[in-house]
């Protein structure tokens, strides 16, 4: 049976949300204590799940795009979903050149 990409990045957001899930559960025992500590237990955690969310999000939405029109890929830069006939490339770089550093013998 072969795994996809979808599946297995589907799986690594869920082990990913069942790890902060537990992190707070172990947390929990001294935060409860602090309105101030349970406060940013719950929106880290809450952040950190919606975040993964997000993530999984954009992956559809470009998975969708490419099965829509494979010509028309999508290039991702800067939270922006660019159509790669249509970005720049950057120019390549000179080689580095090494110098030869002098040594002062003692």
């Amino acid at each position: 049976m072969a795994v996809t990409p979808r599946t297995l990045k589907g799986f690594g957001y869920i082990v990913s949300t069942v790890s902060v899930l537990l992190l707070a559960a172990v947390s929990w025992e001294s935060a409860k204590q602090d309105l101030v500590l349970a406060l940013c237990l719950y929106a880290g955690a809450a952040t950190s799940i919606i975040g993964m969310c997000c993530r999984w999000a954009s992956y559809a939405i470009e998975e969708k795009h490419k099965r829509h029109d494979p010509s028309k890929g999508l290039e991702l830069r800067a939270s922006l979903a660019i159509p790669t006939s249509k970005a720049k490339v950057p120019p390549e770089l000179p080689t580095p050149v090494r110098v030869p550093l002098a040594r002062k013998d003692k």
